[in-house]
């Protein structure tokens, strides 16, 4: 058993024998004092594997990358050493860097998502703006608190969604926009026909299952069943689907390779521009469809002027969308050599009054 005591005298006749002068020389007694930690790992003391493994997780950069890992022989050690030389090389990662990746704030350097979170902070202000008018006016009941606590916890999933997408988590901001689309048409629902309120609030769990299921509420609505655009949400994000893992995956070919390739699997945040795309979009219009929400519920609540606010903010923020689509969506879909002319087309021939004269006439009926 090698002691701390012997450890360290290896270490110091090493240090003794050095020629401080002689870079190169430094560097090799240094890769010869880790590389007796490693073979002798199994024999250190306790407090000498203690101190090995200090030495190990401190080891210098341009010391790591002088090491032939191929020699290195096979151990428990040896495997630690490994996998500090990758983490060194950026080939393997430590969890603490995840963790305070996603505690600070990402930097956007592209315009796509600079603008984007402009119109996502903007928006949202908005929404949280109009919910606190509505606050200070409403009537005390079960309806009101419901309908005011799932708008509340539309914009907990859209904050969770915002944080998830600046990060790169892409599955996971997808099963919150999910959420969100789900939630508003609960609101929807729960304010044209409040009968169905009440069974939410009961506590028949299989009835409210069966009855307020995403596709049974699409269909108290008198939408179809299958949402296409809900189904890819979840295909994308809480589904455990190959698409949701090709979503982060990538082939990688290496020219030291011969030409061959392999496949590479990202773990905290997949950094795809499509994905982000795509997920900027999905997420404006949901902001925008949670607003729509606000007015229809508690129109009741406001005075002509505040309505009219309202109106606006939502006619800025439709022509704003629709900028924003054929700015960012539609110049990334012609420059990856995507037929766009459709949904131009669609695009094109709708604009904010004929949108808000729909929404009139759906709400009055």
């Amino acid at each position: 058993m090698i002691t701390l005591e012997e450890l360290d005298r290896h270490f110091n006749n090493s240090i003794k024998s050095m020629d401080f002068n002689k870079t190169e020389e430094i560097k090799q007694k240094i890769i010869e004092g880790l590389l007796f930690i490693i073979e002798n790992y199994n024999d250190l003391a306790p407090e000498a594997k203690e101190k090995a493994d200090k030495i190990i997780e401190r080891m210098d950069k341009t010391v790591c990358e002088s090491v032939d890992v191929s020699k290195i022989p096979e151990s428990k050690e040896g495997r630690k050493f490994k996998r500090t030389h990758a983490i060194l090389q950026g080939k393997h990662y430590k969890i603490e860097q995840f963790i305070n990746a996603l505690e600070s704030s990402a930097q956007l350097k592209d315009e796509n998502n600079k603008e984007f979170e402009r119109i996502f902070k903007e928006r949202l202000q908005n929404v949280i703006d109009f919910l606190f008018d509505v606050s200070q006016k409403l009537e005390s009941g079960e309806e009101i608190y419901g309908q005011m606590g799932l708008i509340y916890m539309c914009i907990d999933e859209l904050l969770a969604a915002f944080h998830l997408l600046r990060h790169k988590y892409i599955n996971q901001a997808y099963s919150h926009i999910r959420t969100v689309f789900e939630l508003l048409d609960k609101i929807e629902l729960f304010r044209i026909k409040p009968e169905w309120f009440e069974v939410w609030m009961g506590d028949d769990e299989k009835k409210i299952r069966r009855e307020l299921s995403p596709a049974s509420v699409r269909k108290k609505l008198g939408k179809d069943r299958y949402d296409p655009i809900y189904g890819l949400f979840s295909t994308l994000g809480p589904h455990s689907s190959f698409k949701a893992l090709q979503v982060k995956t990538a082939k990688i070919v290496e020219s030291s390779n011969e030409g061959k390739s392999k496949i590479g699997i990202w773990y905290g945040g997949s950094p795809f521009e499509h994905n982000i795309v795509f997920l900027n979009v999905f997420a404006s219009h949901a902001i925008f469809m949670v607003f729509l929400q606000v007015l229809k519920c508690f129109e009741k609540f406001l005075n002509g002027d505040e309505i009219e606010e309202i109106k606006e903010i939502l006619r800025q923020s439709y022509e704003e969308f629709k900028s924003y689509i054929k700015k960012y969506f539609l110049v990334w879909a012609k420059n990856n050599k995507l037929d766009t002319t459709e949904f131009e087309n669609h695009i094109d021939k709708h604009s904010w009054d004929t949108i808000n004269h729909r929404e009139v006439k759906e709400h009055n009926t």
